[in-house]
């Protein structure tokens, strides 16, 4: 059972949150202002427009929201199968992380899917800016009789006022038994959060407490063919993942946040290859604001 909260330490950890990301905000405002005034020049399809419930906090994906998406699937496939045998990056023993591109030459077919205008638009929508890229993962989780860790509910980050745009993309056909990502809309989860009263404790939440808010049938899960997905601000809804029974499961995730919430970029780098795909394009720039040459780039500890 989860330690009660202090009735004031939720209030007292957003005020200490509201004056560090002030802070943050001054240290980037003349970046952050170049990238509110480019927002509103980027491409857009009407279709997209107001994609993402403010309240809710996520967005059923459109089945073909990018041309780019194709080979995008193909490219997660053959990587599956090149790795299916060799060792791989595991995530506490259920998750392995097949790949983890830092360079646009480490995967094109996905950086093409991420960075196209069709995804830069609805997650600058939801946060209003030209965001960061954070992180990049595709995901290829087996069989597992597991309940630890993220397959646990739980918050990203565990901050009152962060927002994340986060896509999730099927790279395979998943049901119900393939360990499909799980979330609660914002609005519950909001409720959840401050019954739990601080955010020290929304990291790893067992089921049973999560219930005795809410209903099971208030979950949302992604199933779906390979190509489709949802964005889900995973800092506001709380979520779990690869509790596969049957089969497996191969996702495409990737995040974005807001300049004063990323400040020192993410764990992707600009390179040479980059360059000669996109050229001089500002808004990509700014999306990935660091090139490989910086030393400081920051792991973004969302899971």
């Amino acid at each position: 059972m989860l330690a009660t909260a202090l009735p004031h330490q939720a209030a007292v950890e957003k005020t200490i949150e509201r004056i560090r990301r002030a802070a943050r905000s001054l240290r980037v405002r003349d970046s952050q202002a170049e990238r509110r005034r480019l927002f509103q020049t980027m491409p857009r399809k009407p279709e997209l427009n107001n994609l993402i419930d403010r309240k809710l906090a996520y967005g059923m994906l459109p089945e073909r929201i990018s041309e780019a998406l194709p080979a995008a699937i193909k490219f997660a496939q053959q990587v599956r199968e090149e790795r299916r045998n060799a060792p791989a990056k595991k995530k506490a023993d259920y998750n392995p992380t097949i790949l983890d591109p830092k360079r646009y030459e480490d995967a094109p077919a996905l950086f093409d899917l991420i960075l196209s205008d069709e995804i830069l638009q609805v997650a600058s929508d939801y946060l209003g800016e030209i965001p960061v890229l954070m992180s990049v993962k595709l995901w290829c989780t087996p069989q597992n009789d597991h309940l630890k860790g993220s397959q646990l509910f739980h918050l990203d980050n565990q901050k009152w006022l962060l927002r994340r745009s986060k896509f999730l993309i099927n790279m395979d056909d998943v049901d119900s038994d393939c360990g499909p990502f799980t979330f609660l809309p914002g609005d519950v989860s909001e409720r959840i959060s401050r019954a739990i009263g601080t955010m020290k404790l929304q990291g790893r939440v067992p089921d049973k407490i999560i219930y005795e808010h809410c209903k099971p049938e208030d979950t949302i899960s992604l199933i779906g063919k390979a190509g489709t997905g949802g964005f889900v601000d995973s800092s506001r809804c709380f979520h779990f993942g690869a509790r596969v029974r049957k089969g497996e499961r191969l996702l495409l995730q990737f995040n974005f946040l807001s300049l004063a919430d990323a400040v020192h970029g993410g764990t992707i780098v600009r390179t040479k290859a980059f360059d000669e795909r996109f050229g001089n394009d500002r808004i990509r720039q700014l999306v990935i604001p660091n090139r490989d040459t910086d030393k400081t780039v920051v792991q973004d500890d969302e899971d």
